[in-house]
Formats: C-alpha cells, sequence, structure tokens
C-alpha cells in the first residue's frame, strides 16, 4: 500500500516536473544559429495631467532597458529560426521596430495589436519547415536599421507581470 502510494507521488511529482515545450528563436549570424535569449519588457504608467480639477488619462509605456540589442544581425534581412510552443502558431508571432531613447526601447503603443507590425507569415517572408515543428524566416525585403523586438502578438499582460516577452535584435 505504501508503495503504492509513493509510486503515485512520485508519478504525480515527475508530471509536474517536466518542464512545457517552450518557444525557441535563433537568429542566423555568420552562418551559425544564436540563440536568442527571451527578455520581459517592462511596464510604466505614467500619470495623466490634472487641469481644473479633472484628471486625464494615464498613459502606459512599454519598454525594454538600454540603448541597443545585446544580439546584432550581419544584413538587413535577417533569418530567423522559431519554433512556437504548444498550442501557438507561426502566424501569432511578429516584428516591431521599436522607437529608441536616451536610455531604452519602447514599442510605438502599449497595446500589441495598435502597433505597426509584420507578421511572420509567407506574404512578409520566406517561410521553410525545419526539423519536426521549426520554421525558417528569411523576409522578403529589407528592414530599415534600427531596434526590433520578435514578438508573440497574443500575448496578455497580467497583474502579475511585468510585461511581454520578447526577443530584441538590432540591425545595423
Amino acid at each position: 500500500m505504501f508503495v503504492m502510494k509513493a509510486t503515485a507521488i512520485t508519478l504525480l511529482l515527475l508530471t509536474f516536473a517536466l518542464p512545457d515545450k517552450a518557444q525557441q528563436v535563433s537568429l542566423q549570424v555568420a552562418g551559425r544559429w544564436i540563440a536568442l535569449p527571451q527578455e520581459e519588457m517592462q511596464t510604466e504608467i505614467k500619470p495623466g495631467w490634472t487641469i481644473a480639477g479633472r484628471k486625464l488619462k494615464d498613459t502606459q509605456v512599454v519598454y525594454l532597458w538600454g540603448k541597443t540589442s545585446k544580439q546584432i544581425t550581419d544584413d538587413r534581412r535577417p533569418a530567423f529560426l522559431v519554433e512556437p510552443a504548444e498550442g501557438e502558431t507561426l502566424v501569432d508571432y511578429a516584428l516591431i521596430r521599436l522607437k529608441e531613447r536616451r536610455d531604452h526601447r519602447r514599442l510605438p503603443n502599449a497595446v500589441l495589436r495598435k502597433c505597426s507590425y509584420t507578421r511572420l507569415e509567407p506574404d512578409n517572408f520566406i517561410v521553410q519547415a525545419e526539423g519536426e515543428k521549426a520554421f525558417r524566416c528569411t523576409p522578403c525585403t529589407d528592414f530599415a536599421s534600427g531596434e526590433y523586438v520578435l514578438i508573440n502578438l497574443r500575448q496578455t499582460l497580467s497583474e502579475n507581470q511585468a510585461g511581454y516577452k520578447a526577443y530584441s535584435v538590432s540591425i545595423p
């Protein structure tokens, strides 16, 4: 009896200990695939003005700290290797150009759907299957130089989450 309970508890713990399959994103630099680290964007609420006793709307700013990304591409058509997580599809991902500030990079709009973005779909990228679940995505046209993030558009912010999870890249 005790052995059966211990076995059942062990199997239960192993089930919860196994990590879920998370998405993986890599960037091709100098012919090699470099894994991009997932960064969490910071969210800041800037208070609105008070005019004649009426408070105007607060604004939300979503940003990544630092002037540039740690990963720089070697050309203006960066090739990405994307392996979506369980329940995600490739078209959930998009490339968004960030606005550059003195000490940080920010999303043009705090709401992802309101930002101008380029989805990873065949209209914008050459998509090729790599392995069982990964896709190689190469842009059809050159991107302008600047700071970009590859982000899952279906993300929503929860109370315990500081910001969206994204993969940043710098295009020279």
